[in-house]
């Protein structure tokens, strides 16, 4: 592989994690707004008044549960497939979570959401930082 193509290639990643970087960052500063349009003080499961401070910890800790449940997943899915395809998986997916968010009506979608989206960030960051060492690799030793 000529060098052209590993530079098309690592650009290609980078502009990858930009964009769910983008995605997530923008989305994070938008949480307030969602806190105040879902009135979390509202929420009820089972006909029981849920707290409002744990169902606002829960827009974060959901994001944060899934990204540790998909940790090993998505690596053994990236070890044993082609990352490539996982990664483009992952992106596609992606999309279609990020489409989810103007449809949210209440703090249990919400955190459904965010959860997948945890699954994304973490699918995007394993499989472009992998890409990147396997490229890399080729790379560096050719240049000591």
């Amino acid at each position: 592989m000529s060098n052209a193509d590993r530079r098309t290639q690592f650009w290609a990643l980078y502009l990858t994690r930009f964009a769910e970087g983008f995605g997530f960052i923008t989305l994070i500063t938008l949480l307030g707004t969602y806190i105040n349009t879902l009135d979390p003080q509202a929420t009820t499961v089972l006909g029981v008044t849920v707290s409002a401070g744990f169902i606002i910890g829960m827009y974060t800790t959901g994001f944060t549960l899934a990204q540790t449940v998909a940790v090993v997943p998505l690596a053994w899915a990236g070890d044993r497939f082609d990352k490539r395809t996982v990664l483009l998986g992952v992106l596609a997916v992606g999309a279609g979570v990020y489409a989810l968010f103007p449809l949210v009506d209440s703090s249990g979608s919400f955190i459904l959401v965010r959860a997948l989206q945890g699954l994304v960030v973490t699918g995007a960051g394993l499989m472009t930082l992998s890409l990147v060492g396997q490229i890399a690799d080729a790379v560096s030793y050719t240049h000591l």
